[in-house]
């Protein structure tokens, strides 16, 4: 099978990148929530893709997002709520959501729920159903994370009749590791980047650092496993947007292996940069604490494998 991005939806990632890289410095990404880049998020449609389009459609775009650290829930909102809204019949919020009038946040039954003080409408797991509940009914305790700019709380609340929705717990949790994946992928190639960046002008020996053989390794193994896992995630939007029989296997193979391409362009872009990279006045640690999050976010590299084992096994 051959697979390869349409022009359309690589203009579309050409725009956004171009939003971003004026809108969305590092600064900005040390930052939880920006309400009017979240409004032109909404304008330029990035928010309100999966109503008319599919995974493939958002793929390249979340991959920016991941790469520039968008601040707030867009992987909640654009890739899981808004789709799980369509799904239930629940067209009012998913409209909404897609103009940037009600920001969505997911949380699945045991897992701190990113950026809930910032949605006005959350999606909740509980007893094997998905409810719709507003930001009013619930109380929000704050979980201590990797970092500041990705929020994460315990929720309480009352699951009952009336924010039950008719929608695919199984699908959601896809939808919601496949859109880490992605994530993750744009997360991987700026760390690198970055990586790569300072090793051209860090001097040692009268030398820049990139110029030694140790270093171009790193860098080198870094690239290598974010290829291999680059086609495995577009594998899985495809898998997605067609309800393909194999689709848990192909989201745990890419969540796999994006989460072990994200871990390792961490370990190896800290170690590159050495003692500065682990200082809160280097961007570098904003990028390495996405990277860490998203890699554990949805299930670990570990778990996803297990459940590939099972699925590849099963009689």
């Amino acid at each position: 099978m051959r697979f390869s991005f349409v022009e359309e939806q690589r203009e579309a990632a050409a725009a956004l990148r171009g939003l971003l890289e004026r809108e969305c410095p590092p600064d900005v990404a040390r930052l939880p929530f920006d309400l009017g880049l979240w409004s032109r998020l909404a304008e330029m449609g990035v928010l309100g893709v999966r109503l008319e389009g599919d995974e493939v459609d958002l793929a390249l775009l979340l991959e920016e997002c991941g790469r520039f650290l968008t601040p707030g829930p867009v992987l909640a909102t654009a890739a899981v709520g808004i789709p799980t809204l369509e799904d239930a019949g629940e067209k009012e919020h998913a409209q909404l959501a897609a103009e940037g009038k009600e920001v969505l946040a997911v949380g699945f039954a045991g897992d701190a729920v990113a950026f809930a003080d910032v949605a006005d409408l959350l999606l909740l797991e509980a007893e094997g159903a998905m409810h719709a509940v507003p930001r009013g009914d619930v109380r929000l305790e704050p979980v201590a994370g990797f970092s500041s700019a990705r929020p994460a709380f315990r929720v309480h609340w009352e699951p009952g009749e009336s924010t039950a929705i008719e929608t695919s717990v199984e699908l959601a949790r896809e939808r919601a590791a496949f859109a880490a994946s992605v994530e993750l992928l744009g997360i991987a190639a700026r760390l690198i980047e970055l990586a790569a960046g300072h090793a051209k002008e860090r001097q040692q020996f009268g030398a820049p650092i990139g110029s030694f053989q140790a270093v171009k390794h790193l860098l080198a193994n870094a690239l290598v496993r974010l290829e291999f896992a680059r086609p495995a995630v577009y594998r899985a939007a495809c898998a997605l947007a067609n309800d393909e029989p194999g689709r848990r296997v192909a989201v745990s193979v890419a969540k796999s292996l994006a989460s072990d391409a994200g871990t390792l362009a961490a370990r190896n872009a800290l170690q590159v940069h050495g003692a500065i990279g682990y200082t809160e006045e280097h961007h570098l640690h904003l990028w390495l604490k996405a990277a860490w999050a998203l890699s554990l976010a949805h299930g670990d590299a570990t778990w996803h494998r297990e459940r590939v084992a099972a699925e590849v096994l099963r009689p």
